[in-house]
């Protein structure tokens, strides 16, 4: 639909600032635990209470939107994400930091699945394209947090997050009143959403669980990671842009997964090939290949357990898979923050082989047959 163009550009935007808070905050990290006193072991609890926060959310966004409307959900969750930023920024204590992440987690779970309803609903001609654009503005997003963090090094941080909270705040309120003015109608479906019983998908996401739990660390400790190891956050920050492009190259790569043989085996093959990135950390020469290998499968990797999710679930049930397998995804990994936190401190020698086990042995009962899908689907 061509008059709705500028909505589309409009819910892009969003999707790109959307994920601007994922990981913004990641810069600031060292600043947070010199102000608090907080041991560094600590640091992996910031990224779990987003993490939480957002998996909290996650499945009751699409109970919501089926009587209050998509459109209000994802406005509601882009005002939550983006205005608890401010607090964030100035938290008296270590608490109330990890309280305002929650608070922006649940902003960020109410955001994705109704946003995405919304740009497809209005694009039902060129979904695939759209979808695409909606998933690449993800990293593009989080490239320009962290290309922003450089930033906190040179001058008032807190100034600069909460200058970015409000710049969402009124991102919002544009989205607002542009939506209005176009008078999108979105049909609500009243009916309860359904999710399947057929415990195939569930299983898949518990198997890729780990490489979730791995990549969102690594996407936001590194900078910590290197500010500790070698005192310079300008150069953590600088290994996970690089690492986010890995990953937004890797989506253009998806079509191998149409093409396989065996789903299956293709998704095990992609968790372990970023595995043995986390291993090659462990070698000067080898690190930025390694870099490539997590960053460029990782993308490949949750492409391919979406589609093999919904081939798994039955049509009836498609609705809400996804929302399971993002759900399942975000309680199980969330918790490797705080290991990799803990890990580079008193295991520092042993993280990246520990990242690497935990990446790979849930995924090794996809070698089973069990978990292919059927080719008729």
């Amino acid at each position: 639909m061509e008059k709705y163009s500028i909505v589309n550009i409009s819910i892009i935007f969003s999707r790109a600032v959307y994920s601007m808070y994922w990981v913004y905050l990641s810069p600031a990290y060292i600043y947070y635990m010199q102000e608090f006193s907080v041991p560094k072991s600590f640091l992996g609890y910031i990224s779990w209470s987003f993490i939480f926060g957002s998996a909290v959310t996650q499945m009751p966004a699409a109970y919501l939107a089926s009587y209050r409307g998509p459109v209000k959900v994802y406005l509601l969750g882009l005002f939550l994400l983006s205005f608890s930023g401010i607090f964030s920024a100035f938290s008296f204590n270590f608490q109330m930091l990890l309280i305002t992440r929650i608070i922006a987690g649940a902003g960020a779970g109410l955001f994705f699945s109704t946003a995405g309803y919304v740009l497809s609903y209005i694009n039902q001609k060129r979904l695939g394209f759209w979808m695409g654009v909606y998933n690449a503005a993800f990293a593009v997003g989080a490239i320009t947090a962290y290309a922003y963090g450089m930033l906190y090094t040179y001058t008032n941080w807190k100034v600069l997050v909460s200058s970015i909270s409000l710049f969402g705040v009124m991102v919002t309120l544009t989205d607002y009143f542009l939506l209005r003015r176009m008078g999108i109608k979105i049909e609500i479906d009243r009916n309860r959403p359904k999710i399947t019983k057929n415990i195939k998908p569930i299983l898949v996401a518990v198997a890729i669980s780990g490489f979730w739990g791995t990549y969102y660390a690594a996407e936001t400790l590194l900078p910590s990671y290197f500010a500790i190891v070698n005192g310079s956050v300008k150069f953590g920050n600088e290994v996970t842009i690089m690492l986010l492009v890995f990953s937004f190259i890797g989506g253009f790569f998806n079509y191998f997964y149409d093409v396989s043989l065996s789903k299956r085996l293709f998704l095990f093959i992609t968790v372990f090939l970023g595995g043995i990135g986390f291993l090659m950390f462990s070698s000067k020469e080898l690190f930025y290949f390694g870099l490539f290998l997590i960053g460029f499968f990782d993308e490949m990797a949750f492409s391919a357990l979406y589609a093999i999710s919904l081939q798994l679930s039955e049509e009836k049930y498609s609705a809400m898979a996804l929302s399971v397998v993002n759900f399942i995804n975000m309680v199980l990994g969330m918790w490797i923050s705080i290991v990799f936190s803990y890990s580079m401190v008193y295991l520092a020698k042993y993280l990246w082989l520990l990242m690497f086990l935990i990446t790979v042995i849930p995924s090794i009962p996809l070698l089973h047959k069990y978990f292919e899908p059927n080719k008729s689907k």
